[in-house]
């Protein structure tokens, strides 16, 4: 990870954890909308996403979404530290 994508990565991942664990715990009720929005534009395959997936995808995305900004925040933590202890900031004076 470049010294310079620190404090993007760091907003990426304040972002995906609260929005993951959002979407984990209102996974029923961003799925009824999903399905209630394919119903006015197409029946038949509102009616298959129906049969074929469930809340349980919806709150899979979230865990995957949350897991990712994790994963984000402990290699943003673990690069700062390194560069606060090695001193490899890039600032040669």
């Amino acid at each position: 990870m470049d010294e310079a994508t620190i404090v993007p990565n760091a907003l990426a991942a304040t972002v995906l954890i609260p929005l993951g664990i959002a979407v984990i715990f209102y996974r029923a009720r961003i799925f009824d909308a999903i399905v209630r929005q394919q119903r006015m534009t197409g029946r038949r395959a509102a009616g298959l996403l129906h049969r074929l997936s469930g809340p349980w995808w919806v709150g899979a995305v979230g865990v995957i979404a949350a897991g990712t900004g994790i994963f984000i925040l402990i290699r943003v933590i673990g690069e700062g530290t390194r560069i606060l202890t090695t001193g490899a900031a890039g600032f040669d004076f």
